[in-house]
């Protein structure tokens, strides 16, 4: 047999091979205060189900919705605020939806700061803390959180000029552990991860912080139920509250 013929007789055996080795993709969008705990969230899931490869995309949870009503890929959609849920169920985008996890809103500076914060309206006298940042209230849930927060107080207007506002909650994170900013309003989580900032107050927002997670009506996938069901189950659960998260 000739070289060429027998490449010729391998072919469809190899390709029946590769298509064997062959994943389906589940594509998720999630909010970015998510990013780290989705790691052993999605290995475990994919222990147990190796067919299946989870592809995760990280953002503001108000830019991932303003991508989805654009047409970016999502079987799965795990938001930090259900106001962008809602907009994609008035849409008829969803399948189903559940509230999944909850989180705390906190405000953190670096580990070497030796300040006292007692409340909320002990910012505006704090004149050693020059800047702030935030994630911008428009499009970052903890912004918004934190808005609404000290707009409660009477403190937003006061403060402004003092913000650095960010595209999502990760960034305001990096403005304290890099020393770019005094300190950052971010989610109790993010500050649990952080090795080089510490909580200084923890912020009563006026309304519950709660990310529900949505599977998509037009998704590519119809397996994709089967992470949205894992995301639900106890051992997922367990992983998000070893990271800080609540279960509502």
């Amino acid at each position: 047999m000739t070289v060429k013929r027998l490449i010729l007789w391998l072919l469809p055996t190899l390709f029946l091979v590769g298509c064997g080795d062959e994943k389906t993709e589940i594509h998720i969008a999630a909010a970015s205060s998510l990013t780290e705990v989705m790691v052993p969230v999605t290995d475990a899931f994919e222990r147990e189900n190796p067919e299946y490869e989870i592809v995760p995309t990280y953002s503001a949870s108000g830019t991932l919705k303003d991508q989805i009503l654009q047409g970016s890929r999502a079987d799965i959609f795990v938001s930090a605020d259900p106001r962008w849920v809602d907009e994609l169920e008035e849409a008829h985008m969803l399948e189903d939806r559940v509230d999944l996890l909850g989180n705390r809103l906190v405000l953190v500076s670096p580990t070497e700061r030796d300040w006292v914060i007692d409340e909320l309206t002990d910012l505006p006298s704090m004149h050693e803390m020059e800047t702030i940042a935030i994630g911008n209230p428009d499009l970052v849930p903890a912004g918004a959180h934190a808005r609404a927060a000290l707009e409660e107080a009477g403190l937003y207007d006061m403060l402004e000029d003092k913000f650095v506002f960010s595209g999502d909650v990760r960034t305001a994170m990096q403005y304290v552990e890099t020393d770019n900013t005094d300190a950052a309003f971010v989610y109790e989580t993010d500050a649990l991860a952080s090795g080089s900032v510490r909580s200084d107050l923890i912020i009563d927002t006026p309304e519950p912080i709660v990310y529900p997670a949505a599977l998509m009506e037009d998704r590519e996938q119809e397996e994709a139920g089967a992470f949205y069901a894992f995301l639900q189950e106890e051992e997922a659960l367990q992983i998000f509250r070893e990271h800080g998260f609540q279960i509502p």
